[in-house]
């Protein structure tokens, strides 16, 4: 159970857990649980405190270099609308006000997959499987459809000669309303020295639009205020990697890594006004390209044989060019992060660490399309956050653990520049953990 905030959020959580291994080559499990509670859905609607409950149930099970999982999540919602749409639209606002005053739904996920690989020769090892999935949702903001998601995956990996090992792979995803769409990606990991690794890798993903996306339908005295969109594009994007990596007197570990990702055609839900009233509003694919450039450096040393220290950099920016705009950077992510912690494990049961974060300022206002809806603003400084966790293990089964957030008590806004930021307080906990 937890409570926070000035609204506070309060959500019971119970899981369990069922192993069984059949023999040497097999096993077999299952698990599930239940969420229910009061509090924030933030991709949905930010601000408002929600009923809901989550449910799920996942079975696994493996033989030799096959595998099998399947699963099922569920849930439904309750959620007060009163802050979700404030336009700058007079025309919009007057239609708002006849609005529902809460969205209601429940969702299903189904979900298989099946995987298998084979070695070769010991150099080479491929890896296939294929993946269904179903999804369902019904609520008084959309239509009632279903979802039904195939793939197919192959992955080989390489070891041409002693620390070379290269890795080809292809994904095959086909959606009802989308189409087909291939992911190939690519990587190379090689050792000269003993300890020292140079990594690099490419990848093409993307992201399918939502269901809120597809099949949006808001109607008001016969009025289409929001509707659905069935020719979205997917959000695509590609990615670059390059890094090294250097382990030395088995105490130190040194990592190198910078990125660059490309990202286009993405999703903005309930983006498109351009003919509104005459059309309802729709999502839409912005044109344009936005990207992302960065890097993180860490080390970590074992201090002594129960003691561990680590320190992390990362840097990152962020650029958009839309359509018919300059090139600008996008100041809602923050340049620059630092981690420092230390972990400790004294052999005896009892463990702990410490963890402070330091996180550069951020801004929520960045150049984008013109929309007509009205979200607040945050800007957020620089902040400190300083946790630490403390646990003791008995009987071998048992685990009690106190922790604490923020402890510095500074008071702030983690998520970066976006209107569901969530003020992080300082918070005291506990926690009594079984494991059979």
């Amino acid at each position: 159970m937890e409570e926070h905030g000035e609204d506070a959020e309060k959500i019971g959580r119970f899981l369990g857990l069922f192993n069984y291994k059949i023999n040497e080559s097999s096993e077999a499990s299952i698990e599930g649980g239940i969420s229910d509670g009061e509090g924030e859905i933030f991709i949905i609607f930010p601000g408002e405190l929600s009923n809901f409950q989550m449910n799920h149930v996942e079975a696994n099970y493996s033989y030799s270099d096959f595998k099998a999982q399947a699963f099922w999540r569920g849930g439904k919602i309750d959620v007060p609308v009163s802050a979700f749409f404030r336009s700058t639209d007079p025309r919009i606002n007057a239609l708002l006000s006849n609005l529902p005053r809460k969205v209601n739904g429940k969702y299903n996920t189904y979900d298989i997959e099946l995987q298998h690989s084979i070695n070769l020769a010991e150099i080479h090892t491929i890896l296939g499987g294929l993946n269904y999935r179903l999804f369902t949702m019904k609520s008084n903001i959309t239509e009632e459809k279903e979802l039904n998601t195939y793939a197919g995956f192959l992955q080989y990996e390489g070891r041409p000669i002693s620390g070379l090992i290269f890795n080809l792979g292809i994904r095959v995803d086909y959606q009802d309303y989308i189409g087909t769409n291939v992911s190939p990606r690519g990587s190379l990991i090689f050792t000269p020295l003993k300890g020292h690794t140079i990594f690099l890798s490419y990848g093409r993903a993307f992201r399918n639009p939502t269901y809120i996306d597809l099949f949006a339908d808001v109607s008001i005295n016969d009025f289409q205020l929001v509707d659905g969109r069935e020719d979205l594009e997917t959000d695509k994007m590609e990615s670059y990697e390059l890094g090294y990596r250097v382990a030395l007197f088995e105490k130190l570990r040194a990592d190198l890594e910078i990125f660059y990702n490309r990202l286009h055609d993405l999703i903005h839900t309930f983006g498109d006004f351009d003919k509104f009233p005459e059309e309802p509003i729709r999502a839409k694919n912005y044109l344009g390209l936005t990207e992302a450039i960065g890097g993180e450096a860490g080390v970590e040393y074992q201090i002594t044989s129960w003691l561990t220290g680590f320190i992390n950099y990362s840097y990152e920016e962020v650029y958009e060019d839309l359509k018919n705009k300059l090139r600008s950077r996008i100041l809602s992510n923050p340049k620059n992060r630092v981690n420092i912690g230390l972990r400790a494990d004294l052999k005896t049961g009892l463990s702990g660490n410490i963890l402070f974060h330091y996180v550069d300022p951020s801004n929520k206002e960045h150049p984008t399309p013109e929309i007509p809806m009205e979200y607040p603003l945050d800007r957020m400084g620089n902040y400190f956050l300083l946790n630490a966790r403390v646990s003791y293990e008995f009987l071998d089964h048992f685990e009690v653990a106190v922790a604490g957030q923020n402890l510095l008590n500074d008071e702030h806004k983690e998520v970066s520049g976006a209107p569901e930021a969530e003020e992080i307080p300082l918070m005291m906990y506990g926690s009594l953990s079984a494991r059979f």
